[in-house]
């Protein structure tokens, strides 16, 4: 993909300097990409081992991170569509500050095994391209009523209950899991961007037992929270993350957590009480971690 473009449905060589590189490198780039792809590195170690092999600028080499990373998690996602039987088409969904190329094909549908408009099969279409598609199973209108893309999945990539995981971590205080919770949402991802400029496109979100039992342990006390103007959070609480990082109130950065990661807190007003939500950003691995969770009583100046 890095130095080449579409061209009427074929992938050619880019003639614009700032894109064009080398057989070689092109070469060396595809086996060290490969090498990321076995070892599953993150974009921020790709990057800077393009940065010493190849001598690329950081910009440069971050780009091609980026883009070829993007190109093996949609190749390997093109693959899960067709081996599942049951997706019959692909929508493109355009990034978050998209050119004008990418915006013309936002919303648009084929066939699985049909190629876009501009002659692509999927995203990504250029360097640097942050779309992705959204694959439509069969009778999708029935479907979707009951299908939720931001639920919770646990360790196994099962839909899970994020209530249920943090009642089942205070109720296992040996147990040390991680729990992937899903992709951070397009929703998530411009309101996240418009608050504070951070971009977590690609992102993950996930939580810890150990956090979570924090969660509980530091704001679970009736009695000490009613002293804060708080109330004790309970698992049902847990189950609105989705509600408040999707559509917050307000977003901004915050201290570092225990781990040095940055971290940022949502604001939300639900049902006249006002939700906290904290979580740390871990860039290299592309993941956003829960940090904590409480919960006022009534609304906030």
């Amino acid at each position: 993909m890095v130095g080449m473009k579409w061209v009427d449905g074929e992938l050619i060589p880019n003639p614009n300097a700032y894109w064009q590189i080398t057989e070689s490198t092109r070469s060396m780039v595809s086996d060290v990409v490969e090498l990321a792809e076995a070892e599953g590195w993150s974009v921020k170690q790709l990057a800077d081992a393009l940065i010493e092999d190849a001598a690329f600028s950081p910009e440069r080499a971050m780009m091609i991170a980026r883009t070829e990373t993007a190109l093996a998690d949609m190749a390997g996602s093109m693959i899960a569509y067709r081996a599942s039987g049951v997706v019959v088409r692909k929508k493109w969904l355009v990034g978050i500050e998209c050119c004008p190329a990418c915006e013309e094909l936002d919303g648009e549908t084929v066939g699985l095994d049909d190629e876009f408009s501009d002659g692509s099969d999927a995203p990504p279409k250029h360097p640097n391209c942050r779309c992705s598609i959204r694959p439509i199973v069969a009778e999708a209108e029935k479907v979707a009523k009951n299908f939720n893309p931001d639920q919770p999945r646990d360790e196994n990539g099962k839909f899970a209950n994020i209530g249920a995981l943090a009642d089942s971590a205070r109720k296992n205080p040996d147990r040390a899991a991680s729990h992937l919770l899903g992709a951070v949402s397009r929703s998530n991802v411009e309101a996240v961007h418009k608050n504070v400029g951070v971009d977590l496109s690609g992102y993950k979100r996930k939580a810890n037992d150990q956090e979570l039992r924090h969660a509980f342990n530091s704001h679970g006390d009736t009695k000490k929270e009613k002293l804060r103007g708080q109330r004790a959070i309970t698992s049902a609480d847990f189950g609105k993350l989705g509600s408040i990082t999707n559509k917050p109130g307000t977003v901004s950065l915050s201290p570092k957590d225990w781990r040095g990661l940055p971290c940022m807190e949502y604001v939300k007003e639900i049902h006249g009480e006002t939700y906290h939500y904290v979580e740390a950003r871990n860039d290299r691995a592309a993941e956003v971690v829960f940090v904590s969770l409480r919960v006022h009583v009534g609304k906030q100046k």
